[in-house]
């Protein structure tokens, strides 16, 4: 009799235990659908938040529209040609597929100041090429090619070319989705960064097509361990726009760089990022490392 009460208690014990664990697993399965519908539902609320005017975005891509065209439509002098970097890779580039010359060397002064070991976010090179390739049409073996000026071209035309050959009538969207190759959405309504850009290349094209090129003054001021601490810095600026600011990543930091036209803009300029900040340029980077 006490062997069978012991043998029941066993089994009672047992199956308590067991009873346990697949509470616990019902638990964490039930747990995990609950994030998944809120994590869904937080994506379709900020999707919404990216599109909630789109009059004003209408509006806002053909006001560009219209300004880029006409600054395209305006020859470029020949004689400043042969002042840019890689010139002959973009002339033969561009011919081939038929893309304004003007507008990929502004693109190429935007996205990385004709430095051809760039990588950021994924993106290698003068034209911040993703990786993988989108384009069908070119076929490298390592994304180190990209760093290749003449590789890197020919790879970034080509991805430009085959997304004006979807948009044939309008220039801003295919450069748009050329910003964001490695990205399915593209965000507009509230995109800040985004209309920087676009307004950078537009002044670009108007400095190509007024005067010989000129190589800029690139100044790293900070520091970051992480891209996202680096972006934070960076977005403390927008409401500046005519303070140039970009990441670069070498060996494994994310290097802030103040991107002016002379010494004199540079010092002007570095004065006043103290001036808005409140700090001085050796505290600048364990400040916004340590800021919660």
């Amino acid at each position: 009799m006490n062997s069978q009460k012991n043998i029941t208690e066993k089994d009672k014990k047992h199956y308590n235990t067991a009873g346990g664990k697949w509470g616990i697993f019902w638990f964490v399965l039930l747990s995990f659908f609950v994030f998944l519908l809120i994590a869904n539902a937080k994506y379709q609320w900020w999707y919404k938040q990216q599109v909630k005017d789109p009059e004003k975005v209408i509006e806002w891509v053909q006001k560009e529209e219209e300004l880029f065209r006409e600054l395209l439509a305006t020859e470029m002098p020949k004689n400043f040609m042969a002042d840019y970097p890689y010139i002959e890779y973009f002339r033969e580039e561009t011919q081939k597929h038929g893309l304004s010359l003007p507008l990929v060397l502004a693109l190429t002064r935007v996205l990385s100041n004709f430095r051809p070991e760039y990588e950021i976010d994924g993106k290698v090179g003068l034209m911040r090429v993703a990786w993988p390739l989108l384009s069908e049409n070119i076929s490298l073996d390592s994304r180190k090619n990209l760093r290749d000026p003449g590789l890197n071209i020919a790879a970034a035309c080509s991805v430009l070319a085959e997304l004006m050959a979807k948009n044939p009538e309008v220039i801003i969207l295919p450069v748009l989705r050329y910003l964001h190759q490695n990205s399915d959405y593209v965000t507009f309504e509230g995109n800040e960064k985004d209309r920087r850009t676009i307004d950078r290349i537009r002044e670009e094209i108007k400095s190509i097509l007024k005067k010989p090129y000129k190589a800029t003054v690139d100044s790293p001021i900070a520091e970051f361990p992480t891209q996202p601490l680096s972006t934070r810095f960076i977005k403390s600026f927008v409401e500046h726009p005519d303070i140039f600011l970009e990441i670069e990543k070498r060996k494994g930091v994310y290097i802030v760089l103040l991107i002016t036209e002379s010494e004199e803009e540079r010092d002007s300029q570095l004065q006043k990022i103290q001036e808005l900040t409140g700090f001085s340029f050796n505290n600048i980077i364990n400040t916004a490392e340590t800021d919660g």
